[in-house]
């Protein structure tokens, strides 16, 4: 009877398998994905009963028949593209969706683990950065980085969307749009970025919502979302990465006047925060300059040569580069502008 039992089990698995085109690494990494998603997911709502996907936090059959059925169609999905690889006699249809489904899966895991008050390690961030990259769907990439934004939007007060004048939420949709490259889309109020964070696509794809607990602090780059109960609308804010367990630092727009600017909160009301998956135009990197020139000379060339630095035009070309100046030709006013930030001290070195 075992034997009998095990033969059929594996006559099944072999059907399945040939139907799928036979089990790749994507197709099998999907699958353990998809099993520790679904696991997980119980225990946060029945152990810990802080689910977001029922009212209640805690376990419902209706939502856990409702994950395996989305689960059940993610692999027909995935057969569909298997086959539409045979037709056309391709090998990367069903590897991409697989991918698209991957990361799906593993940034579900991620919120499970983060609502358990698992620390999330860095690498799996980038890894999911890394998986996104992969996906031609997932699109990602502003115009600046997030520092370069600050500068230029610290003061002002910007109406993005036209809408009900300068509020908080243009803010926010602007970081989206010029730093993570991402299309802002019409949420509603402040708090509904957090409250009603899984009913839009474009959030869950690109962010992972975490909760406020007594223990955490937000990094540089979070999208910080406070309460309704706070003024009946929410706040949303952009952390600087800067405080502790009682204040932290944000950068606010229509707080207490409508230009933006650097706000130290404390955590009443306080939701928590969206972080971009795509943490890449959040990182510092550390500047190195030139010393700061003191000396006598006009010439931007002998200049270099006195602090001790090449002068070659070659090398200039560089400099000018590594200080966004564009098609380098050596001009009068080209090095008067390199000479002016040298004399300040604040000439980047390539």
């Amino acid at each position: 009877m075992k034997h009998i039992a095990l033969f059929s089990a594996g006559a099944v698995g072999s059907v399945i398998a040939s139907f799928f085109g036979g089990w790749s690494a994507a197709m099998t990494t999907l699958l353990i994905f998809m099993t520790i998603d679904y696991v997980s997911g119980l225990i946060v709502a029945g152990v810990f009963h802080n689910s977001t996907k029922t009212e209640t936090g805690a376990l419902e059959s209706r939502a856990g028949l409702k994950g395996l059925c989305r689960k059940g169609a993610m692999l027909l999905i995935v057969l569909i593209a298997c086959r539409l690889d045979i037709m056309l006699t391709t090998a990367y249809v069903k590897d991409m969706v697989c991918i698209a489904f991957i990361l799906n899966e593993l940034i579900s895991i991620v919120e499970n683990f983060g609502l358990m008050g698992v620390p999330i390690p860095q690498i799996i961030v980038k890894a999911i950065d890394l998986l996104k990259k992969k996906n031609p769907s997932e699109k990602g990439g502003g115009t600046m980085t997030f520092d370069e934004f600050i500068e230029k939007y610290i003061g002002k007060a910007v109406d993005y969307d036209g809408s009900c004048g300068v509020q908080c939420v243009d803010f926010a949709k602007m970081v989206m749009k010029y730093v993570l490259g991402i299309t802002p889309k019409a949420i509603g109020n402040a708090h509904a970025y957090f409250d009603d964070f899984y009913e839009h696509s474009f959030l869950k794809n690109n962010f992972l919502l975490i909760k406020n607990t007594p223990e955490f602090v937000p990094q540089k780059g979070d999208f910080c979302v406070w309460s309704k109960s706070m003024n009946g609308y929410g706040h949303i804010a952009i952390a600087s990465g800067e405080g502790d367990t009682k204040h932290f630092f944000t950068y606010d727009q229509n707080w207490g006047g409508k230009q933006a600017k650097k706000v130290e909160h404390n955590y009443k009301y306080f939701l928590g925060v969206l972080r971009p998956l795509d943490q890449t135009a959040f990182e510092t990197s550390k500047a190195i300059y030139f010393p700061k020139y003191t000396g006598d000379s006009i010439s931007f060339s002998d200049a270099l040569k006195e602090i001790g630095a090449k002068n070659r035009f070659d090398y200039r070309r560089k400099i000018a580069v590594a200080n966004n100046i564009k098609a380098y030709m050596g001009t009068a006013q080209q090095n008067i502008k390199l000479f002016s930030m040298l004399k300040q001290g604040k000439l980047l070195k390539p």
